[in-house]
């Protein structure tokens, strides 16, 4: 395959994959490395499976770089929901964050790093 048809596969496998999974795009070059690892992912878990692709040709290699570009973003929802009840548990845990310094004013309060609030900016 040469680099053209890997990133005509990337760019579909990925955009399709992302607009299943999330609802939208990771944008042009987002899609395109989603779908390439996901090409590889799916070549591997295809392999160990004993399965083949669905269709040949080129419908094929985008079907399996599809079904590996779901898989990535599953493992990485994953991921984040992990290392996020991973924060809330160190956040619960750590005492003096959030707390209040000597002194009383806003800025004398001992601040957490993001990932331990769990908020939005977590991650």
């Amino acid at each position: 395959m040469d680099i053209i048809t890997w990133l005509i596969v990337g760019l579909v496998a990925g955009a399709l994959a992302s607009v299943v999974m999330s609802g939208s795009g990771f944008g042009v070059l987002g899609d395109i490395a989603l779908g390439i690892v996901g090409a590889f992912v799916g070549s591997w878990t295809f392999g160990k499976l004993g399965l083949r692709a669905p269709f040949g040709g080129l419908a094929g290699v985008i079907t399996v770089a599809f079904a590996g570009a779901v898989i990535v973003l599953l493992l990485l929802r994953v991921a984040r929901r992990f290392w996020r009840v991973v924060g809330q548990l160190i956040a619960h845990s750590s005492p003096g964050c959030g707390e209040m310094r000597p002194g009383g004013s806003h800025q004398s309060e001992i601040r957490c790093p993001p990932i331990w609030r769990g908020g939005a900016d977590a991650g």
